[in-house]
């Protein structure tokens, strides 16, 4: 009743009697040299073991006396779950003939449970296993899960076939640092057939570089093998170039308008207003931006539209440039300079415009000095009164300064004289300001400073070799008393400093009015 099995698995592809042996003679832990064809089943039922049967192969295979251990692996599955529940059994199951006797060996439990296996240093250059020990109940099911191999216990990783390739194939797989992908995401794109039958669904990682080193750019390798039901085995080998192919990013305003003569700007300003960042360096600031183009440095005291480019490199040399437009415009109007009054007695020459003129200048923080711009209009006759003229300029771009004074044409024969007129030169007067006279005057005309107000004091506006007043009011026993200095020309400076012989009050026409009611 008992059945000799003579072969365990068919369908194989390749048959290997031996193994492949380096130059330094060390053979691949991964090489089987157990072919499941060289493999039958014997009875070896004895009165007392029960229903036993014996794994044994048919020819020798060829080891290398140079290798220090052999190990071989068989599967739990060949044993009923009651066997080999102790780590390391008293029983010997593994028989081996050397070609010059027989050794028995110990199977002992893997530390996962899964495997039995034993070890030994090779007696000659061929072995052949006299029998192993299985039983009847698991010859039904029993997988090819048996495993020769040159190496120690430590080194095995999975039952391999005899016919498994264990060259890998090798592939390359790009990806983008934005768009990371884990081995698994890769392996839902591969693929498996064999002999027609998918078998994508066996496609395991066997060794993962990747993920460790996911945040670091490189080139990192990703094993995965594929094994069918009697353990042939492929390998594909996928070196995963993880690359940055993200510009860096460059932002801030990119418009500026600075007003010329006003505003202070230049390239370097620029980039400091600029934020730089990079999806993987991170170290990268406005310090690494280079400017590669600038139209605005050498221009910027002229009105017109500029730029200026940055360019900016991540580790990658992926680049990203920026462009900042600035408009230097001038929109400042010009300055004019003059007294808001001009005085003059209806007793003196009739004041021209032109006179008026030489009391005014403009200037522009573009174009400098534009008083020859200036445009006077209004007019003012010889009558007493006051007057307003309209004084307007433009600079070259066109903005326009424009205010309004006012000429005082005053009286100058007053029904009676109280005072005689006070004079004082250029030289005395140039070192006075407004209450240093005021000073002068209270003492001149015996009135308290405070009652006094400058009105005009002509000689800032006029040259030191022409003569000038200064134009003050007083106020006196309820009434605004009007008077003036005369300021000698520089040239005439023989005569004395000060001459105060007399002082003049002059009533302008006018000379008695409340203060709130009426001033000049």
């Amino acid at each position: 009743m008992k059945k000799i099995y003579s072969i365990l698995f068919l369908n194989v592809l390749l048959l290997l009697q031996g193994v492949l042996i380096n130059a330094e003679g060390i053979e691949d832990p991964r090489r089987n040299l157990i072919d499941l064809t060289n493999l039958v089943v014997k009875d070896y039922q004895t009165e007392g073991l029960g229903n036993t049967r014996s794994l044994e192969m048919v020819n020798p295979v060829v080891v290398s006396e140079n290798q220090t251990w052999y190990t071989f692996v068989i599967g739990k599955e060949f044993f009923p779950d009651d066997y080999f529940q102790t780590p390391d059994p008293t029983e010997d199951y593994l028989y081996i003939d050397w070609g010059v006797g027989i050794d028995n060996y110990k199977l002992i439990r893997s530390a996962d449970g899964n495997y039995f296996y034993s070890f030994f240093g090779p007696e000659s250059n061929s072995l052949r296993i006299d029998h192993v020990m299985i039983f009847d109940e698991c010859l039904e099911s029993m997988p090819a899960s048996i495993m020769l191999y040159a190496g120690k216990i430590e080194d095995f990783t999975k039952i391999y076939s005899v016919k498994s390739n264990l060259t890998p194939q090798v592939g390359y797989y790009l990806m983008d640092y934005d768009q990371l992908k884990s081995p698994a995401d890769i392996l839902g794109e591969l693929s498996a057939i064999d002999e027609n039958s998918d078998v994508s669904n066996h496609i395991i990682i066997t060794q993962d570089d990747f993920t460790p080193n996911s945040s670091i750019l490189g080139e990192y390798l990703i094993r995965y093998e594929v094994s069918d039901r009697v353990f042939n085995t492929s390998i594909y080998d996928i070196y995963v170039k993880l690359v940055d192919v993200t510009a860096p990013v460059i932002e801030g305003t990119n418009n500026h308008t600075i007003e010329l003569g006003v505003d202070n700007l230049n390239a370097e300003d620029i980039k400091a207003l600029l934020s730089v960042s990079d999806n993987y360096d991170v170290q990268l600031s406005n310090n690494d931006l280079v400017l590669i183009e600038d139209t605005f440095s050498d221009f910027q005291s002229q009105v017109g539209t500029y730029k200026v480019v940055y360019e900016l490199s991540d580790s990658s040399l992926n680049k990203a440039t920026y462009q900042v437009n600035i408009e230097v415009v001038d929109t400042t109007k010009p300055v004019i300079d003059g007294p808001l009054e001009v005085f003059r007695y209806t007793t003196d020459p009739f004041i021209t415009l032109e006179e008026i003129k030489t009391y005014f200048s403009a200037n522009d923080i573009v174009d400098g000095d534009v008083s020859s711009a200036l445009i006077f209009e209004g007019e003012y006759p010889n009558i007493p009164g006051r007057y307003p003229l309209t004084i307007s300029v433009h600079d070259s771009s066109n903005n326009t300064q424009s205010t309004t004074i006012y000429v005082n044409v005053v009286d100058g024969i007053p029904p009676e004289f109280t005072t005689s007129e006070l004079i004082i030169s250029f030289d005395a007067l140039s070192s006075m300001d407004d209450e240093a006279i005021k000073a002068w005057l209270s003492d001149k005309l015996m009135v308290n400073a405070e009652a006094i107000e400058i009105l005009l004091n002509e000689s800032k506006y006029t040259e030191a070799s022409k003569s000038s007043y200064v134009y003050y009011t007083f106020e006196k026993d309820n009434r605004l008393n009007y008077g003036r200095i005369t300021v000698q020309a520089k040239e005439q400076s023989s005569l004395p400093a000060i001459i105060g012989i007399s002082v003049i009050v002059l009533n302008a026409g006018f000379t008695v009015f409340y203060y709130k009611k009426h001033k000049f």
